[in-house]
């Protein structure tokens, strides 16, 4: 019987795993394929628009109209220019007004509904100081909860990955590049001592690994629920 239980959480833990990596496939393909989303503003003009600081406008400009979290209310997105960065804001409709759930730098790439949710998916790019890239995906279920989850790459990391994504367990150097670079060096920004280009130190972490160049590999490890950063670890 023992051993039965643990069969069966093995191939629940693979499922869900599965599930895992069809998401992140998802949003790696959106990514690959980055176009433009089409706002719709169909129903704005019946709307009080909500005024917040990246909305210049009470024109229909970077206004999305929606239902996402399928209470039969239309919510609003927007998405557009906000010094220095594109920004991407959600409010929720109620009988009280909007209500922002969801404000950060980045430019909306998709929205995807499906029985019980709504995923969104959004592109911050580098800039300057800013040497990270985050792809976010927001989750809006149908009772009003929201999830978020980013994927953080360096400028100097490629993002690249094959048709087959795997987990597995590793220990080493998480680095921006395929390349051994120790060298002590000072942040040109921050003046912070740094190592080369070090992201983090793995021991026995587990990771997705998207794909092999020679003897390194390009992966995800998850920093921390909802974090996930993208780097090269060599075998």
């Amino acid at each position: 019987m023992k051993y039965l239980v643990t069969i069966i959480a093995y191939l629940c833990c693979l499922h869900s795993f599965g599930q895992d990596l069809n998401d992140l496939k998802i949003k790696l393909d959106v990514l690959e394929n980055r176009i433009e989303f089409k706002i719709d503003s169909t129903g704005l003009s019946k709307l009080v628009l909500p005024s917040f600081l990246c909305s210049e406008s009470k024109s229909d400009k970077g206004w999305h109209v929606q239902d996402v979290n399928n209470d039969g209310l239309k919510d609003l997105i927007y998405s557009g220019y906000c010094q220095p960065y594109f920004q991407t804001t959600i409010f929720l409709n109620s009988k009280s007004g909007f209500k922002i759930v969801y404000d950060y730098p980045g430019e909306l790439l998709s929205i995807t509904k499906i029985a019980k949710e709504t995923k969104l998916i959004i592109i911050k790019d580098n800039m300057g100081c800013d040497y990270y890239s985050n792809l976010i995906e927001v989750s809006i279920t149908n009772n009003s909860k929201v999830a978020k989850h980013t994927l953080a790459y360096h400028f100097d990391t490629k993002m690249e990955w094959t048709n087959t994504l795997v987990y597995r367990s590793i220990s080493g150097i998480l680095r921006r590049s395929p390349v051994v670079d120790d060298t002590q060096k000072k942040d040109v920004c921050t003046g912070e001592a740094i190592i080369g280009n070090h992201i983090d130190q793995l021991t026995d972490q587990q990771v997705v690994v998207l794909r092999k160049k020679k003897d390194w590999l390009l992966v995800i490890l998850e920093k921390s629920e909802g974090y996930s950063i993208v780097g090269w670890i060599k075998k």
